[in-house]
């Protein structure tokens, strides 16, 4: 176990539980047992809050030594790397009081308010996202880390937002690219905000 998280409880200025059902992989049963967490067709928006994360000491050491520069923040960047290397564990348990503000820039409703992006801005995010599991790739290489079904995984992700970008952009037909690629949406309402602004054209 190199990471371990925990759930949250959301709530809002008033210290009212948010009732509101986010699709967030950190709001979940109240089982208080601790699970693996997977790498999954999700990882390239598998994130945890920082506040709810312990990371130990060899995993900090590994990413503060890693020679190359990434402007990925810092929580999905332990996160992210402790899926990788099958060491990432939550506690099905909310132990943290998340306060959601509506500037909040980690607000949950961000992440899934996809209609408004033009076509610029979504191909800008898939090639921000391409970059980011390069880095992540380069992470386990520099590790000495050649896990074919990891590398494998990663590959696939690539591949999808460069499809991602292709069909935003009317570069690929839509049908083959719904079957082939909507399992890797972080959620229908982003697949459904990049057909529409592929339908627009703006």
């Amino acid at each position: 176990m190199d990471a371990l998280c925990c759930n949250v409880l959301l709530i809002d200025n008033n210290d009212q539980e948010i009732k509101e059902k986010f699709n967030l992989p950190y709001i979940a049963k109240k089982t208080g047992t601790i699970k693996k967490s997977k790498l999954n067709n999700k990882f390239t928006y598998n994130i945890r809050p920082g506040c709810t994360m312990a990371v130990k000491r060899p995993l900090i050491d590994i990413l503060m030594n890693y020679p190359a520069k990434t402007d990925i923040p810092h929580d999905a960047y332990y996160w992210k790397t402790a899926l990788l290397l099958d060491k990432a564990y939550y506690i099905d348990e909310p132990l943290v009081r998340y306060r959601i503000h509506s500037e909040n820039a980690s607000n949950p409703t961000a992440s899934t308010v996809h209609f408004v992006k033009k076509k610029k801005d979504r191909s800008e995010e898939a090639r921000n996202f391409c970059k980011q599991i390069q880095n992540f790739r380069s992470i386990l290489n520099y590790l000495g880390i050649n896990n074919h079904s990891e590398q494998k995984q990663l590959e696939r992700l690539i591949t999808f937002e460069n499809y991602r970008i292709s069909f935003i952009n009317k570069e690929t037909s839509t049908l083959p690219f719904c079957l082939m690629n909507i399992k890797y949406y972080q959620s229908l309402k982003m697949f459904l905000g990049d057909y529409l602004c592929r339908m627009k054209g703006n």
